[in-house]
């Protein structure tokens, strides 16, 4: 019997040996926390914030879909090192998207939080729908401040082409 249980003790530490060779602290953050949370409220121009539909497409593929209640919040959480876009759609109103890069260091090691209000506009007669096809803001993962921020000078060019079409005034103060 002792030598039977010889040999067990050594395979469990043989096992336990391994495991801790296969999954250093580092691989363990990385597989496990690097994502980027999303929230906030869709805010139509006129009218509810009730059922608005959001879909999230993880590159380019449908991941996951909600509507929106009385107080229209939403909350995706977007895995690390991929790109992500968010689509706000609402009969009467003009889609909205919004894509996201997730791409981080290796050493990133966090979950990030980003409150993110996404405003709608309601369509008009006039207006060619082409023109707002495109995301009207880029996240990207900045390595200087070490956090998630939309890209300035994207979302500036394209909603000032887009305040065109819409009858309002563009505010470049607002994207430096």
């Amino acid at each position: 019997m002792a030598p039977l249980k010889l040999l067990l003790k050594g395979i469990k530490c043989s096992f336990v040996v391994a495991l801790l060779f296969t999954y250093s602290p580092s691989s363990l953050a990385q597989d496990d926390i690097d994502a980027v949370r999303v929230y906030g409220t869709i805010e139509p121009e006129k009218g509810k914030s009730d059922k608005v539909q959001v879909n999230l497409y993880e590159e380019n593929k449908l991941a996951e879909q909600l509507v929106t209640r009385k107080s229209g919040d939403y909350e995706f959480t977007m895995l690390a090192n991929r790109f992500y876009t968010i689509e706000v759609i609402k009969e009467g109103y003009i889609t909205k998207r919004l894509s996201f890069d997730t791409h981080v260091p290796e050493d990133f090691g966090e979950t990030s939080t980003m409150e993110f209000p996404i405003k709608i506009f309601k369509e008009t007669k006039n207006m060619a729908k082409a023109d707002f096809d495109f995301p009207t803001v880029l996240v990207v993962y900045d390595e200087k401040s070490r956090h998630f921020d939309y890209v300035k000078s994207y979302s500036r060019d394209i909603l000032k082409e887009q305040s065109k079409h819409l009858g309002y005034e563009y505010k470049a103060s607002n994207y430096k």
